[in-house]
C-alpha cells in the first residue's frame, strides 16, 4: 500500500469548515497541517491511497466550490523509520486483496492511454508495417517488436474503465481511439501486403492460425494482468506486450490475408481478433468490478447495476457465439 499527499488550496472559509470536517471524521488521514497563504489556506494530508471515500467528500467540496483545488501526489518515502514500521503495522492490520490506487489516479492513467493524438498514430503505423513484414518473412522476433511498439492496450483499458465509472465522454474516446487504432493496423497491413505482392509466411500461418479455445484464456489473463497493474498505478510496456499478442498478431494478419485475396485466412484472423478482444474486455471489466470500482455518484444503483449486467453478460454471449465459431473451424 502507498501512501498519498493531498494538497488542497481553499479561499473560502465555508469551504475550509467542511473541508476540516471532513478530515476530522477520516481515521485514514494519518496527518494533517495548514499553512496561510496571501489569499488562500493550503491543507497538506497524509493519507492512504485506498481511501476512496475521503477521495470522493473532497470531490464533493471541490465541485461545489471554485475556490477549492485538489492536488494529488505520491509519496516515494517516509522518514524517520520508526514512522514507516508504524505504517507497515498498520498495513498488516488491514485486510485487502487488490492494492488499489485512487480512482481520480487511475482515470488520468487511462486518459493518457487512450489518446488520439499524433504519437498514437505514429506508433500504430510503425508496428502495423513492421508485424507486417514479420508476418510476410516469418520473423516472430520482429514481431515481438512490433508488439513492443503498439499502443492498443489503452483504449481497451480506457473502455472497461469507462463502463466501471460510467464515463460517458471517456467511453466514446475509448472507442473512437480504439476503432481508429484497429482501422488503421488492418488498412496499413493490408497495403503493405499489397506493396510488396507476397503473402504471409507459410510457417507462420500454420503457427498463428492454429487456435482454439486456448486462446480465451490467454485473452483472460491478459485482461486481468493489465487491470491488476492499472489498479495498481504500476502498468509497463512488459503487459502491454502481452495484451499486443491478443490484438496486433490478428489484425496484421487479416489485413495482410485480405491485401492478398486469401479470404478464408481474413476470416479466421477475425474470429481470432474477435475472441481476444471480447474476452480481454470481460477480464477486465470483471477486475474492476471486485475491486469495487465504481462511479463517483450514483444515486441510482438499480440503473447502474442493470447496466453492469448487460456489459458483462453481453460479453459472456459474445465470446459464446464466437466459440461456436473457433468449434466449426477446427
Amino acid at each position: 500500500m502507498k501512501l498519498r499527499t493531498l494538497h488542497i488550496l481553499c479561499a473560502n472559509d465555508k469551504a475550509l469548515k467542511r473541508i476540516r470536517k471532513t478530515i476530522d471524521k477520516q481515521e485514514s488521514v494519518i496527518e494533517h497541517w495548514e499553512r496561510k497563504n496571501k489569499e488562500s489556506i493550503s491543507l497538506y494530508l497524509l493519507v492512504s491511497d485506498q481511501d476512496q471515500q475521503l477521495y470522493d467528500d473532497l470531490q464533493d467540496i471541490a465541485e461545489n466550490e471554485k475556490s477549492v483545488r485538489l492536488i494529488v501526489q505520491s509519496v516515494e518515502a517516509a522518514l524517520p523509520e520508526d514512522f514507516e514500521e508504524k505504517r507497515k503495522e498498520d498495513e498488516k492490520n488491514k485486510v485487502t486483496f487488490f492494492d488499489i490506487i485512487s480512482r481520480a489516479e487511475m482515470l488520468e492513467i487511462v486518459k493518457k492511454q487512450s489518446r488520439l493524438n499524433g504519437s498514437y498514430l505514429a506508433l500504430i503505423f510503425l508496428s502495423s508495417i513492421v508485424a507486417t513484414i514479420a508476418l510476410i518473412h516469418g520473423n516472430v522476433a520482429i514481431l515481438i517488436g512490433a508488439m513492443v511498439l503498439t499502443p492498443l492496450l489503452g483504449p481497451n483499458l480506457a473502455l472497461a474503465f469507462s463502463t466501471a465509472t460510467a464515463n460517458t465522454d471517456l467511453s466514446r474516446r475509448a472507442i473512437i481511439t480504439g476503432l481508429v487504432g484497429f482501422g488503421a493496423t488492418f488498412v496499413t497491413a493490408c497495403l503493405t501486403g499489397l506493396l510488396f505482392g507476397k503473402k504471409i509466411d507459410e510457417k507462420m500461418l500454420s503457427l498463428l492460425f492454429d487456435f482454439g479455445f486456448e486462446s480465451i484464456p490467454i485473452a483472460v489473463c491478459a485482461g486481468i494482468a493489465a487491470t491488476i497493474l492499472l489498479l495498481q498505478g504500476t502498468l509497463s510496456s512488459l503487459i502491454g506486450v502481452m495484451v499486443a499478442v491478443a490484438f496486433l498478431p490478428p489484425i496484421a494478419m487479416a489485413g495482410l490475408t485480405f491485401g492478398t485475396d486469401d479470404k478464408y485466412n481474413a476470416l479466421n484472423a477475425i474470429l481470432l481478433f474477435a475472441v481476444n478482444l471480447a474476452s480481454f474486455n470481460l477480464a477486465a471489466k470483471s477486475v474492476l468490478l471486485l475491486a469495487g470500482v465504481r462511479p463517483h455518484k450514483n444515486e441510482d444503483d438499480t440503473d447502474y447495476n442493470r447496466n453492469m449486467a448487460i456489459y458483462i453478460f453481453g460479453w459472456i454471449a459474445a465470446i459464446a457465439l464466437l466459440s461456436i465459431g473457433i468449434y466449426y473451424k477446427n
